[in-house]
This record gives structure tokens, C-alpha cells and sequence, in this order.
């Protein structure tokens, strides 16, 4: 059928075999894993099987106790048309924070569009489907990053919001959203990295010791560049 399951494997502290694989996903064409703080791991895939109780679409999974046992599948979209994506053209996105906000982004090709959504309870029930953009301005591949909360200056966690302009044919316009509620809001939208003449393939980040972020792009084998993110 040319459907390729996901299976997952543990290796216990102390130990140095691997647990036999077991399927988490009949049926994965792309997929994320997180976890937060607490330890909960939370995963989201696209399955591209259309079955009666699971349509295809987008799903998440979590666990509570490092993944000897995972929560059952939870719709986070649905599409028919999924069945037929590839898997370089969905873009999911996932980040978790210290207070239970859980963020999970993806595009859908044939809309030409993409969507996020949230959940304020480390992923035991969502929104609805948003979409990613500002007011006309559609948003392709939305990428999250939860920050930790500065403690020492009484300042709740935060989660950016990196997506790329669609209108723009021959440049590359990357926007930048910020949030305080867990995603429920979003702050003005403003644009970063203007000096880029094609948007990256790739984009990750993280964090060092000191707590500085930092942003790598990539744009081809060979090419990856770094950025340190000041807000």
C-alpha cells in the first residue's frame, strides 16, 4: 500500500538493549516529538490512511511516563485530501512549555495554506484549527519556540512564532509573532532576517547554558548559517 507505520523503541536507564519496537502510528507520513518540563512526551504525525475511527490528517499522542504506555490517537485536523500529501510539503511544527501550553503547526498543501493549534492542559483536549497569516497575508510553515520563563524578573514563558510570507515568489519574507497566553493571542507581527534573498529549507533552533537562543538556517547540503535571537 506503500504506508509506513511508526514504531518507537526505549532504552531504559542503565540498561543497554533496546525495547522491540512497537507501532505508535499505522500509517506516519511525517512526524514531531516534545516534551515539556514535566517529562510528558507529546507527539504529532500525519497520517495519510483514511479509516473509519482515525480519518487522515493530522493526530497527536502523549505520554506520562516516558513511553511505556501512550494516550490514544486525538484528531487535530482532518482532511480527505491528506491521503495524498508528501512528506516534504507538510512542515509540522511542536513546542511545549513549563505551564502546560502545547503548540502544534503544520501546512496544508492543497489549501496552500497552514494551520496551528493549542491546548492550555499539556495536550489533553485543543482548539479548533487557526489559520497562520495576518488578516490577507497567508502563512506557510510555522515553526515554534517555547521560551523559559526569566524567573529572576517575575516574566511568564513565551513561544515565538516563525512563518513565511506566501505571496513572495522571489524573496523570502520570514514574520515573526510572539506570545504570552500559550498561543491563545499573538503580538504584531514583524519581519526578521530582511537581507534573505530565498527562505531556509531548514530551520531549528536552541538554546545555550546561558539561555541564549539561537536560531541555525539551512538552505541547501553544505550551507547553515547561525543567528542569535534578541527579541
Amino acid at each position: 500500500t506503500g504506508q509506513r507505520a511508526l514504531l518507537y523503541s526505549r532504552l531504559r536507564l542503565g540498561t543497554a538493549a533496546w525495547t522491540p519496537p512497537a507501532i505508535l502510528a499505522e500509517s506516519a507520513l511525517a512526524w514531531k516529538m516534545t516534551s515539556d518540563t514535566q517529562g510528558i512526551l507529546h507527539l504529532v504525525y500525519c497520517q495519510t490512511q483514511q479509516l473509519d475511527a482515525y480519518p487522515a490528517g493530522i493526530y497527536h499522542r502523549r505520554s506520562a511516563d516516558g513511553g511505556v504506555t501512550w494516550s490514544e490517537p486525538v484528531a487535530l485536523y482532518a482532511s480527505l485530501y491528506a491521503r495524498l500529501w508528501a512528506a516534504d510539503t507538510v512542515h509540522l511544527s511542536l513546542a511545549a512549555d513549563a505551564s502546560g501550553n502545547v503548540l502544534a503547526g503544520w501546512d496544508d498543501p492543497r489549501r496552500k495554506t497552514a494551520f496551528y493549534v493549542y491546548s492550555a492542559d499539556g495536550g489533553l483536549s485543543w482548539s479548533e484549527p487557526v489559520e497562520v497569516g495576518d488578516g490577507g497575508i497567508v502563512g506557510l510553515h510555522p515553526h515554534f519556540v517555547a521560551l523559559p520563563a526569566l524567573s529572576n524578573q517575575g516574566e511568564p514563558s513565551e513561544f515565538v512564532m516563525l512563518w513565511e510570507r506566501a505571496s513572495a515568489a522571489t524573496t523570502c519574507i520570514l514574520q515573526q509573532q510572539r506570545s504570552i497566553d500559550g498561543g491563545k493571542t499573538w503580538s504584531a507581527v514583524s519581519r526578521i532576517f530582511e537581507d534573505l534573498t530565498s527562505c531556509p529549507l531548514q530551520v531549528a533552533t536552541t538554546q545555550t547554558k546561558a539561555g541564549l537562543l539561537l536560531l541555525l538556517r539551512g538552505k541547501e547540503t553544505g550551507y547553515l548559517s547561525v543567528a542569535a535571537w534578541d527579541g
